[in-house]
């Protein structure tokens, strides 16, 4: 039977119900016209029920259905955290323990990206608790997710004591704990950490470079930079940016883009950082110099492309 043959003229309502009072119209039709409960959009129930009295009502309708409480309630959280309301994915939580529903770790992971969205540190703690409670700690995406919560709200040390206690960590545990001690101003910290990477990513290099133009540090970016290249990573646009950035004198800009070769250059500029940085290796070195060296393609016509970033960089 056609869906919209069963609800006549309230075929809309199933699909746009706003309100606990609309779904039970719904509801009422469909069990009047002997219509599965599956017809109804059960993500749609659970947010409509999810912060209310109705959450009980919306719970028996799962139940009908045979789907997993947790499975709708996941799909909610998700939509609350990365919408414009994270707040409402913790109260969710709350309300899911409220009536024994057993997270798992998507809950976990949707609760603890609306802590970190909201950079709520309180919360943050006791989803670490529930993660420990529910022999949650092995898993790696929910441990870096913690570990990143606590140093994003400047609780280093918390993140730090977690770091060393991990397991297991790959490479985003390494850049999360070294590009938030670069924003904390811990620079030998950060390096020490880097130091110690047994495995290393462009994100990591950038990481550290970044924080070393940060703090003003030049001859240490130079030498992380490379080293870089001495063990065959490529550095990308923004990597390069960063770079330039120092790039007060024209020697070491041409220093710089001698080691970075000529493949980012040879290139049209796809965006504004890619723009930033063929204008200021033009303007730095000169139109005569750049041809020279790098064959630069007559298809780039930058005369014309005045940046910030070329502001900020070196004159000949």
């Amino acid at each position: 039977m056609e869906l919209s043959s069963v609800l006549g003229l309230n075929s809309d309502l199933l699909r746009s119900f706003m309100l606990p009072f609309e779904l039970k119209q719904v509801h009422s039709l469909l069990i009047k016209t002997n219509t599965p409960m599956s017809t109804l959009p059960l993500t749609r129930v659970g947010l409509v029920c999810a912060l209310n009295p109705s959450f009980s009502y919306a719970t028996k309708i799962f139940e009908r259905v045979r789907k997993p409480d947790i499975d709708v309630w996941n799909s909610c959280l998700k939509i609350f955290a990365e919408g414009d309301s994270p707040q409402d994915a913790i109260l969710l939580f709350y309300r899911l323990r409220q009536f024994g529903i057993l997270p798992n770790d998507f809950t976990c992971s949707f609760v603890l990206k609306a802590c970190l969205r909201l950079s709520d540190i309180i919360n943050g703690r006791i989803m670490h608790g529930y993660v420990e409670k529910f022999g949650l700690q092995c898993n790696l995406i929910l441990q870096n997710m913690i570990v990143h919560l606590y140093a994003v709200c400047g609780a280093m040390n918390d993140a730090r004591l977690l770091f060393e206690n991990m397991p297991v960590r790959d490479v985003v545990t390494w850049n999360i704990m070294i590009s938030q001690s670069m924003k904390m101003g811990d620079v030998n910290g950060a390096c020490d950490l880097f130091s110690q990477m047994p495995q290393r990513n462009l994100r990591s290099w950038t990481s550290i470079i970044s924080g070393l133009v940060q703090c003003g540090k030049s001859k240490e970016a130079i030498s992380v930079f490379m080293e870089m290249k001495k063990q065959g990573q490529s550095p990308n646009e923004v990597t390069l940016k960063e770079m330039l950035e120092l790039g007060k004198q024209v020697k070491f800009l041409y220093i710089c883009m001698s080691n970075i070769g000529s493949g980012i250059l040879r290139k049209k500029p796809q965006n504004k950082t890619s723009l930033d940085i063929h204008t200021c290796c033009f303007e730095s070195l000169g139109q005569h110099a750049m041809d020279q060296h790098f064959q630069v393609p007559n298809s780039l016509n930058l005369q014309n492309h005045k940046t910030e970033g070329c502001k900020r960089g070196a004159r000949p």
